[in-house]
Parts: C-alpha cells; sequence; structure tokens
C-alpha cells in the first residue's frame, strides 16, 4: 500500500463499504491503513477517511426504501470526500 500511495501524493485515504460500520472490514483496516500511510513521504498524519453504513444492531434495515436510502448516502459521501 505504501508504494501505490505515494504515487498519488494528492490523493484522499478512503474506505468505502456497504456493510455497517461496527460490521465491515474497517475496524480492521483503518489501522493498518493509517499506519501504512504513516510509513509514506506525502501521507503521513493523514486519517484514512471512512464511507459507509453508520453502526447498527443489524445488518439490514428490513425495508427497501431505508436500505436504498442508506445506499444513496454513503456512496453520496464517498463520491464528494
Amino acid at each position: 500500500i505504501t508504494a501505490h500511495l505515494d504515487k498519488y501524493p494528492n490523493a484522499d485515504i478512503l474506505w468505502c463499504q456497504e456493510e455497517p460500520l461496527n460490521n465491515g472490514a474497517w475496524t480492521y483496516v483503518g489501522p493498518r491503513i493509517l499506519t501504512a500511510a504513516n510509513e509514506t513521504q506525502y501521507h503521513k498524519g493523514k486519517y484514512p477517511y471512512y464511507a459507509g453504513r453508520q453502526p447498527t444492531s443489524s445488518v439490514a434495515t428490513g425495508s427497501k426504501a431505508q436500505h436504498k436510502k442508506e445506499i444513496e448516502e454513503f456512496l453520496a459521501d464517498a463520491f464528494t470526500s
């Protein structure tokens, strides 16, 4: 990751996942991406940004309309961050 990060010195670091914050890989990968970024020339001190659904007690909302709304929100967040 470090070799690829320094190829893009002006890039922001973004992790996007469909799963809720407390169910996806973010809690595992976030600290590791941060460690990798801190070993680069251009991204030292940058914190990776999370774009995804907020924490929930269930992986599904049970409502198609609510699910669609959540997907639209986190994708908008990912593409405008």
